[in-house]
């Protein structure tokens, strides 16, 4: 994968929390901060796409009495996957 590098400008308070991380060894650089910060941003965008795709889907097609205990039971079990 071929990458391109980029300059960004970061408030005092920021760098100094990535210099932390950096410090204390939980990421290996302040570049390996950025790209995980924008990964985990990427991720959580998409879920929320995700996620308003289905509230759609049911909008337009919601699940009938029979359905229902399915249904609750996948979303029950999707909350319990979630990391509150």
């Amino acid at each position: 994968m071929s990458t391109t590098q980029i300059a960004i400008r970061l408030d005092d308070r920021v760098l100094r929390a990535v210099d932390e991380l950096v410090d204390a060894g939980d990421m290996a650089s302040r570049a390996d901060v950025v790209r995980e910060a924008l990964s985990l941003l990427f991720e959580r965008r998409e879920k929320q796409r995700m996620d308003r795709l289905m509230v759609e889907g049911y909008d337009r097609l919601p699940s009938t009495d029979r359905e229902a205990p399915a249904a609750e039971a996948s979303l029950r079990a999707a909350i319990e996957e979630e990391q509150w």
